[in-house]
């Protein structure tokens, strides 16, 4: 069974940590594992997963060649791959450990590697019966052995619990969460739905808000030019005192990014009633039921 243990740098080129039968890919695999998916959705870009829920994309064969096939081209090269070099570590974005498991399947666990894991010196204090030791790491990378995405082979799902965390390490996966461009925000907060404040920082919106900004451009369920549209949503915003949602001469005041967050709530109606037991809350999920 051929695994080896690559290095996924930000040119998006791979490099050889340890393959084959060596030691170091043992005590890698001890720690870092391929995960048993027990209940696996569909991406959907604005659900929130349980503990143990994963969320899945099912590439077709061009998807998998686009997304997975370069990651995949280390066991499928008769050419060795570069070693990684004390030059390279700081260019890591991720590490992964890919397994043959059968002549043609080949799953992959990936670790995403952040800028704050890459370490060019350090002080560490060790400690045994012998009393503390003075330890320098130079030139090293944090691994935390987390499982951040899972390549499945045998039903070509990609799995994964936080989008923003693999969107870097698979190229082609945006189509799945579309955010609207700095010409598509713009012309939303020009609306004269909205009272924006002058030093609002439309250029620095989160990823989320972008997304939903898009969803609602792309949706066309908004007539913001009807006035009784204007109104019910409005009525609806101040039916949720508490929410604190700023409105003046009808128009939802935006000054700061949680402004925003809130009216975008407002306009894709995650506010609602429990009917039992009557309490006000925000829905994190905005997919319809039927």
């Amino acid at each position: 069974m051929n695994t080896k243990f690559i290095g996924h740098l930000n040119d998006q080129s791979n490099v050889l940590f340890w393959g084959g039968a060596e030691t170091s890919i043992t005590d890698v695999e001890e720690v870092f594992k391929f995960p048993t998916i027990g209940k696996e959705r569909k991406f959907e870009t604005d659900y929130s997963l349980d503990s143990d829920e994963w969320f899945f994309i099912e590439l077709n064969k061009k998807e998998k060649e686009s997304m997975i096939g370069g990651y995949l081209s280390v066991l499928s090269s008769s050419v060795d791959f570069n070693t990684i070099t004390p030059k390279q570590y700081d260019r890591l974005i991720a590490l992964y450990l890919i397994k043959e498991k059968s002549e043609g399947v080949q799953d992959i666990i990936f670790n995403r590697i952040f800028d704050r894991y890459c370490i060019q010196s350090k002080i560490l204090f060790s400690f045994d019966v012998s009393g503390p030791k003075i330890n320098k790491v130079v030139n090293a990378v944090e691994f935390n052995h987390s499982v951040d995405a899972f390549w499945n082979d045998a039903n070509k799902k990609l799995y994964f619990r936080k989008y923003s965390t693999i969107k870097p390490l698979f190229l082609g996966i945006e189509k799945y969460y579309r955010s609207a461009t700095k010409d598509e925000v713009s012309i939303f907060l020009k609306n004269d739905f909205f009272s924006v404040s002058d030093d609002f920082p439309a250029t620095k919106l989160g990823e989320r808000a972008l997304h939903n900004i898009a969803a609602i451009l792309d949706s066309n369920e908004i007539d913001f030019s009807d006035s009784d549209v204007r109104k019910s949503y409005v009525n609806y915003a101040n039916d949720f005192e508490a929410f604190d949602v700023h409105i003046e001469d009808g128009k939802f005041k935006v000054e700061k990014p949680t402004d925003l967050t809130k009216i975008l709530s407002v306009l894709q109606e995650r506010l609602y009633i429990s009917p039992v037991t009557k309490q006000k809350r925000v829905a994190s999920n905005t997919s319809p039921i039927d």
